[in-house]
């Protein structure tokens, strides 16, 4: 049985059992509640845990699993509201002091709350028959059986020939023993994976060819069996040890061929026996080919086998052209290859664009558009219609696209799945920042146990990545860090699907995202109705999607929300809306730990109602321009890890106070105060911020940098991005200060900006920063040497940028010399460079070749060379 309350909640049930189970050591008040609590949780968990194995107890519990679903959500808010308080009172300690006629308003309130919770839960307790329904939710269907595939090719293939010529090629050009291939569900792995089995020099090469699927087995032995089946040996009487050996002494005897498909997981060590049979491999021309949903699982299989010779390809989606073909191919057979400007074929071209690349998609479309009788424009417009129900229809022999990729839902960890979902909110082929993400999830508490959140949820997204749920659409050019993703319209089905499920938000019959009086998340958009949100007591994440207005007043019904944990309104319009009623709306929110505010047009100031956030972990006020001051003295957030005051008004300064903030990591838009900002808090305010990690700071014309200001930097030692912008400032004096600055010698990367010096700091030198992997000097009209310190020993940077410095005098080959683990560099407007290469003012970038990118540079120019002659072919024809 699945897991009993679902995999969200699941996962939201153990953090609430670690925080009850904290809380019950630690708390300064309920300390009784809490340790009920905590026996009454374990109680439960054990009791979940008899459920999940056993299938007779399914029928009856569908009956509680919402009861336990909504208390879990009302305890977590709870307990979650009871540790955001504590961690308040011991941050300010002796000078906190509450009116005792509140204190024991809340002591009141929260002692009820939780004995009430207790109550309930002993009741669900003694009542085993009832909390046994808490194991399968009637409306989640059974999940599909395991694909069991074969080596036979399918009859209709397209676009597959240069896959096949590619691996081909490197099995006899290269001698290449281990083939990866893949990506995401319906992409044609294994189609490739027999185009090659079956392909007439493979036949030739390999005396024993060899398919196993194991997606329906992960026992080793099971493996080698099936294994040794297929070789013809015979194994009667045999071991686990006698099997591996005899599949030893045949590989060494024989040329073979194996085909691994469909592998999930390296769980049960079943491929550390087969790799061992291919410890000698050497003395053979045997190769192992791999198709699988997750990147990881290859890499791992490499890692761990040990194999040298490796090449890992993975299908892209089909081109317009390619999949107008394959439609074609499966709706009129051979007599058409192409589509004509008729009006059927219109509609064939807008069926075709829905499934977005996807073969598995277009196959499964083309098979029902085939049946369709009669073939009218008006009968293929109902199917288009209707594509939706298509993609989900089970068809008799086949599985749908939705259940194939159901595979890959089902497949994850429970913690991977609720980040999985949060895409559900998200328009059709958006494309999202990966910031707001990882936010959400550290806001949210999906992120847990890590004392780098956001760099857990960074590793997160790349687990998801890495098994082709998730789409990159940017990253960066020198560290490839992921900036912007999306998700591909059929696995966006299948994500709103699970969504539903799980109550995670709700849709409407036509798969619209919409906001109901039991949402828990919610995505924005302008036809989004707040009314629809009456009586909601649960929601937990708002954010702007596709929209920059909300309407906002005190008598709508998100005022009434008290519930949200993350709340984004980057790029909200104020106009017509109350800031007054807004502000009092927000801090009223007391869970709240992630508000976003980017880029809201019109904002002037942050109310001092804002210390009221307690819990409060991330604060983003990037690109407020009209934001002039933050409350004076800065407010404890106890909690707080992310600051961003970048881009606002040159007036805003960061108050003193800022050593409160002892577990801020992430601090952005730091600017040094002038000396008569008195309320400001200056460079040796930052000494005290043990935990920072990243640091932006501005220098503004007028900064102040006195003399035990120039160390408070060198005692940040988790520091491992600085950032210093000097904004064009000429003041010598100041200049001569800054060169004399103390960094600590962990930063990984270091960003100089508008600095108006003719060489660089003495400390920018590898003896001083001898971990720094990327330097980026930019801006920096005065600049024409680098500091005779730069020159002392060899550097260990790995990306450089040097750009808009028209009188720094550099060469290619000599920062090859001085930085001999170079792999990337970036220049423009180096006009005075020795190096004819830099003597342009287009960006030029230089970096290691990397084959793999050249080849997915020419597909990429083969498939638009063909898109455009096939349009060219249309217009002719016309």
């Amino acid at each position: 049985m699945a897991d009993p309350i679902g995999p969200i909640v699941g996962t939201i049930f153990q953090g609430l059992q670690e925080q009850v189970k904290t809380q019950a050591q630690y708390a300064l008040n309920f300390k009784e509640q809490f340790k009920e609590m905590q026996t009454q949780l374990e109680l439960m968990q054990a009791f979940l845990n008899d459920c999940k194995d056993d299938k007779s107890k399914c029928q009856t519990v569908k009956t509680a699993s919402k009861h336990l679903r909504e208390l879990t959500y009302v305890a977590d808010d709870v307990v979650t509201g009871c540790q955001i308080r504590e961690d308040y009172k011991r941050a300010i300690e002796s000078t906190f002091c509450l009116p005792s006629c509140k204190e024991v308003v809340y002591r009141w309130d929260t002692g009820r709350k939780l004995t009430e919770i207790n109550q309930q839960l002993q009741k669900m307790h003694k009542r085993h028959g009832l909390l046994e329904s808490v194991g399968q939710r009637s409306s989640k269907p059974p999940a599909p059986p395991r694909r069991k595939t074969t080596p036979l090719v399918p009859h209709k293939i397209v676009g597959l020939e240069k896959e096949t010529e590619k691996i081909t090629n490197w099995m006899f050009t290269g001698n290449v023993s281990f083939i990866g291939i893949t990506g995401m569900g319906g992409l044609g792995k294994t189609t490739i994976a027999q185009k090659v089995f079956n392909h007439k020099q493979v036949k030739d090469r390999f005396k024993k060819r060899i398919w196993v699927c194991v997606a329906q087995t992960y026992d080793a032995v099971e493996l080698e069996r099936s294994i040794l089946d297929m070789l013809g040996v015979e194994y009667k009487g045999c071991n686990e040890s006698d099997l591996q050996t005899k599949i030893s002494e045949f590989l060494l005897a024989n040329n073979t061929l194996i085909v691994l498909d469909d592998v999930w997981t390296l769980k049960g060590g079943w491929w550390t026996l087969i790799s061992t049979a291919f410890q000698e491999r050497a003395k053979h021309n045997g190769c192992i080919i791999v198709t699988s949903r997750n990147k990881q699982v290859i890499k791992d299989m490499v890692a761990h086998g040990g194999f040298n010779n490796v090449e890992i390809h993975e299908p892209k989606l089909l081109s317009k052209v390619e999949s107008e073909k394959l439609f074609c191919k499966f709706v009129f057979g051979q007599t058409k290859t192409k589509f004509n400007k008729c009006e059927l074929d219109k509609v064939g071209k807008e069926i075709v664009h829905k499934c977005n690349g996807l073969p598995l998609a277009i196959k499964i479309i083309g098979g029902v558009m085939s049946g369709v009788k009669p073939r009218t424009p008006a009968e293929w417009r109902k199917k288009c219609e209707k594509f939706r129900e298509v993609i989900i229809k089970k068809i008799e022999g086949t599985v749908s696209v939705i259940d194939s990729l159901q595979l890959s839902y089902d497949e994850l960890p429970d913690h991977l799945k609720q980040c999985l979902l949060c895409f559900a909110i998200y328009p059709d082929d958006h494309e999202i920042e990966v910031e707001q993400l990882k936010r959400w999830w550290v806001g949210e508490g999906f992120v847990r146990g890590t004392e780098i959140p956001n760099e857990e949820a960074y590793e997160y997204l790349l687990e998801l990545i890495n098994r082709c749920l998730v789409e990159v659409t940017k990253k960066g050019d020198f560290d490839g860090r992921v900036h912007k993703c999306k998700m591909h319209d059929m696995v966006r089905e299948m994500v709103i699907r699970n969504a539903k499920d799980e109550a995670f938000c709700d849709f409407n019959n036509t798969g619209k995202h919409i906001a109901t009086a039991n949402s828990l998340h919610l995505g924005v958009t302008k036809d989004t109705s707040f009314q629809s949100l009456n009586g909601n007591e649960k929601l937990r994440a708002l954010i702007l999607t596709t929209c920059d207005s909300i309407g906002f007043n005190k008598r709508i019904a998100l005022a009434k929300v008290k519930t949200l944990r993350v709340l984004d309104l980057s790029r909200l319009k104020l106009d017509g809306i109350s800031v007054d009623h807004l502000w009092h709306w927000i801090t009223s929110l007391k869970l709240l730990a992630y508000l976003n505010l980017q880029d809201v047009v019109g904002l002037e100031e942050i109310p001092p109602s804002i210390q009221k956030l307690w819990g409060l972990q991330i604060l983003i006020l990037n690109g407020c321009e009209s934001l002039g001051s933050l409350p004076s003295p800065m407010p404890c957030f106890p909690r707080l890890k992310v600051l961003d005051v970048r881009n606002c008004s040159s007036r805003l300064w960061i108050p003193q106070g800022l050593s409160t903030l002892s577990t801020l990591q992430e601090l952005y838009g730091f600017k040094i105060p002038k000396g008569n900002e008195k309320e400001a808090c200056g460079l040796d305010g930052l000494k005290e911020m043990k935990q920072l990690e990243v640091l932006h700071v501005d220098i503004m014309k007028g900064s102040l940098i006195q003399g035990h200001d120039l160390t408070a930097l060198g005692s940040l030692e988790k520091l491992r991005v600085l950032s210093i912008n000097a904004n064009g400032i000429t003041d010598d004096e100041l200049l001569q200060k800054l060169k004399k600055l103390c960094v600590p010698s962990g930063l990984k990367h270091l960003y100089l900006r508008r600095f108006c010096l003719e060489d660089t700091p003495a400390w920018i030198s590898p003896s001083s920063l001898p971990q720094l992997q990327f330097l980026c000097i930019e801006d920096s009209k005065e600049l024409t040497q680098f500091s005779e310190n730069f020159h002392e020993g060899q550097w260990m940077v790995e990306g450089m940028s040097l750009k808009f410095l028209p009188k720094l005098e550099v060469e290619l080959e000599w920062l090859q010399k001085a930085m001999p683990q170079l792999r990337y560099l970036e220049v423009s407007h180096c006009n005075t460079s020795k190096s004819s290469t830099f003597l342009s003012d287009d960006l030029y970038t230089w970096e290691q070749p990397n084959e793999e990118e050249m080849e997915e540079d020419k597909e990429l120019e083969h498939n638009a060379y063909e898109e455009d002659k096939e349009e060219e072919c249309n217009t002719r024809e016309d």
